[in-house]
């Protein structure tokens, strides 16, 4: 479930979220069979396309927006890289507590 979260959310920074829930979907239901997927892998995948999303300011329309927005009406200090620095530092952190939470739910509900 950890290796799943880690590349959903790589991916999910660089591209679309719908296309990569999609693959990831039929790549577990093809190694476990269709509605045979366990719960900690249906959360991971969960997981990795929300927080994945906010690694990169491409990987989310919204920032995309936020991005035009700000720079239309010249605010100070908010560009892309910065939006880059802070985003994917609370990327990691998310990641991470997700980890913690995947493996804290492995040992309640094994």
């Amino acid at each position: 479930a950890i290796t799943v979260l880690m590349m959903i959310s790589v991916l999910s920074g660089f591209l679309a979220q719908i296309p990569t829930a999609l693959v990831f979907i039929t790549l577990m239901q093809n190694i476990y069979g269709i509605g045979q997927v366990p719960n900690l892998i249906i959360m991971a995948i969960i997981l990795g396309i929300n927080i994945g999303s906010n690694f990169l300011p491409q990987g989310a329309a919204s920032d995309l927006i936020t991005l035009n927005l700000a720079e239309k009406n010249d605010v100070s200090d908010f560009n892309y890289k910065s939006l880059l620095k802070y985003g994917s530092m609370m990327t990691l952190i998310h990641i991470g507590v997700s980890i913690i939470y995947l493996t804290l739910y492995s040992l309640i509900f094994p």
